[in-house]
């Protein structure tokens, strides 16, 4: 995914599971050579604290009822 756009998401995944996937692409564009999971660990929190609310309710209202 690019931009923060949420347009990519996969209909047939959880809503956790597309956050796990903008949150890897979101991470490996950012810095593809990390090198221990320490440094993993704090990309991950930084790209998560970025996350856009709009994200996570476009997929929230994706959900079928």
């Amino acid at each position: 995914m690019s931009g923060g756009e949420a347009h990519d998401i996969r209909d047939d995944m959880n809503i956790i599971e597309n956050i796990w996937n903008y949150l890897d692409c979101q991470v490996h564009s950012s810095d593809p050579a990390l090198h221990n999971v320490a440094e993993l660990w704090e990309a991950l929190q930084e790209e998560w604290a970025c996350i856009n609310p709009i994200i996570i309710n476009k997929l929230y209202e994706s959900m079928p009822d």
